[in-house]
């Protein structure tokens, strides 16, 4: 008989999956400190979990003990995972005061409320436009929370005594309720561990073993923070709450049916949770306007503006039901990336013809002008030599021939005459007056990577993961362009770090590049690899020569989604490096392919590169 619980999430997403919550409701909603949990995704947890975490609790050291090590199960650890403060005043969870506005208009005459009595009312006030209502509805959604997942007792009763915290919606900033969601789970965890015991002893009874109340699956999820092995790893690292990381069941490996998926080595263990910057206010805490502003929700599924109409709703069977557009956004949400680069490739194999033409011409425009130069060369040269010979003639006839100077017979009257001028320099392809004036401007200086500063304190430190808020931070407090040069530079002098810095962050494109490669009309950008059609214009042979890279975006992301695809060109390593923050995509690639070969026959027919066409793809 293991140890159970009744931390069901499950039960709460899918109620509020089919209610009705209107935006006027998930504005007040989004006020609260609990607006991180409004839209969760499925959480579940293997079922022996909870028996193997418990079995290893110390009584004495009131700590658990995790490959050979004690590992103490913090408010601060709790508040990491599932977002809610641990600062402030601590909620009595067995507080004789049963008094609440909600008790005092649904259930005066009831001694237990159920989830169930939570769910009716709130169906029969979702309707209703009665500012009063609203924010009754919004205090019965956080008691139906409580009911769920949160705070609990047998049955699925909500703890009347918190119900009185909700009677002023503003003052629920000033709970600690990380701090009570451990005591009550720490409490049931003192319970059956002494069950435990009995039953490792074979004393005990089925009917002894009780359940651990409370939230349950932020201790599974702790555990997983803690033991991060090579099969537990998050699902996504950059979700906020931690807790989110968890969705999905753990999973064996193939042929471990008996091995212990759960045993945790002494090298496996995290003794300490590192604190990100846009985590740190849950642990410090700050005045009432900050710690709003700090909380602005990260929806986990999809973002919803304020001032969006009513979404429609159906009848079915005499109940109101929500409608399936949040449905079709979502799978909107999922093809969206796919979706919008077919049309990117579409486009530029359309436009690969009419490059290649320009290229072809404007190759032979170059080949012209360069034989009309020699040409007029030529002709200088021989003006030059018939002017120098009619003027040594007409000298002769004047000059004392007892002066003449003897030249000597080695001495080549050519050479003295006249240097060798059959040398000619390669002319680029572009004759815009302003383009010495644009060269200056981008070979003056190499860069000094002083971007770089910003990665060495992430990509040195082993196994810690730099997260969203640290690179919006590094990007858009300081001089954009520059600095991300910079990163980048410094992200590929990394190599072993490359991967898990590129994997986690999500901004740095959007520094270099906000349109599409391909656009009737480029955004002209001081960076020279800002877009293709920028790069063409201001690309010449001696700039070429005095550069080591092009770093070139080639993928600019939706508000969404937030990927970026970089291309690097290596003219000292003679390659193409391709770069992306979702290789699983395979569009990526074919747009590189694309881009590579429109790259390839530019540098060949314009540059006169003979070897381009054998850089790899690294």
């Amino acid at each position: 008989m293991l140890v159970q619980h009744r931390c069901f999430p499950i039960f709460y997403k899918t109620v509020m999956d089919g209610m009705a919550v209107r935006p006027c409701h998930r504005r007040l909603m989004k006020k609260t400190p609990f607006n991180i949990l409004i839209n969760i995704p499925k959480m579940q947890f293997e079922s022996e979990l909870l028996d193997v975490i418990v079995n290893r609790y110390n009584e004495e050291g009131d700590f658990f003990e995790l490959g050979g090590q004690p590992i103490y199960f913090t408010a601060e650890d709790i508040a990491l995972i599932i977002g809610l403060p641990a600062f402030g005043v601590t909620p009595k969870l067995d507080s004789s005061t049963t008094e609440s506005k909600i008790k005092s208009r649904f259930f005066r005459n009831s001694s237990m409320i159920t989830r169930g009595a939570l769910k009716s009312t709130m169906s029969s006030l979702v309707d209703s436009n009665n500012p009063r209502d609203i924010k009754y509805f919004v205090r019965l959604w956080i008691a139906f929370m409580f009911s769920c997942f949160l705070f609990f007792i047998v049955h699925y009763n909500c703890l009347v005594p918190l119900l009185t915290m909700l009677d002023d919606l503003n003052s629920t900033w000033n709970y600690a309720w990380s701090v009570a969601i451990r005591n009550q789970v720490m409490e049931g965890v003192q319970k059956q561990r002494a069950c435990i015991a009995e039953r490792n002893e074979g004393q005990y009874s089925k009917s002894s073993m009780g359940y651990v109340f409370g939230c349950t699956v932020v201790l599974c999820a702790w555990f997983y923070e803690h033991t991060r092995t090579n099969r537990r790893r998050p699902a996504n690292n950059r979700v906020s709450p931690r807790l989110f990381n968890w969705v999905m069941k753990l999973t064996r490996r193939r042929g471990e049916k008996d091995a212990n998926p759960f045993r945790v080595k002494s090298n496996e263990v995290v003794i300490e949770l590192q604190v990100d910057d846009g985590e740190r206010w849950l642990l410090q805490g700050g005045s009432m306007a900050e710690i709003k502003r700090r909380n602005t929700p990260l929806n986990f599924w999809k973002k919803e503006e304020e001032q969006q109409l009513d979404e429609p709703r159906r009848q079915i069977g005499g109940g109101v039901v929500r409608s399936i557009i949040l449905k079709r956004k979502l799978g909107q949400l999922h093809q969206s990336q796919g979706t919008r680069l077919i049309k990117k490739i579409k486009k530029m194999k359309k436009d690969m013809a009419t490059l290649k033409g320009e290229m072809e011409l404007l190759r032979r425009e170059n080949e012209m002008l360069m034989a009309h130069r020699k040409e007029n060369e030529e002709k200088a040269l021989e003006e030059e030599d018939k002017n120098g010979l009619e003027e040594d003639l007409e000298s002769e006839m004047f000059e004392d021939v007892n002066e003449l100077s003897i030249v000597p017979y080695s001495q080549d009257p050519e050479e003295v005459r006249s240097p060798d001028c059959n040398e000619l320099s390669i002319v680029p392809f572009s004759q815009d007056p302003e383009e010495g004036m644009l060269e200056e401007v981008l070979t003056e200086k190499r860069r000094n990577y002083q971007g770089k500063r910003f990665l060495d304190p992430y990509l040195c430190i082993g196994e810690k993961w730099i997260s969203a808020w640290q690179i919006r931070d590094v990007l858009f407090k300081t001089e954009l362009k520059d600095d991300a040069l910079d990163m980048y530079f410094g992200i590929l002098e990394e190599e072993p770090s490359v991967k898990k810095w590129f994997y986690v962050c999500s901004y740095a494109q959007k520094t270099l590049n906000n349109s599409d490669p391909i656009t009737e009309d480029p955004m002209s950008a001081e960076a020279y690899m800002s877009t293709l059609s920028g790069f063409f214009r201001r690309c010449t042979t001696k700039m070429l020569k005095d550069i080591d890279m092009v770093l070139m975006p080639v993928h600019s992301a939706v508000k969404e989604c937030q990927h970026w695809h970089l291309l690097v060109v290596d003219f000292k390593v003679h390659r193409f490096v391709e770069y992306n923050s979702m290789r699983t995509v395979a569009g990526f690639a074919e747009m590189t392919d694309i881009v590579v070969q429109w790259l390839k026959m530019y540098f060949k027919l314009i540059h006169l590169i003979s070897d381009v066409e054998n850089w790899p793809i690294g």
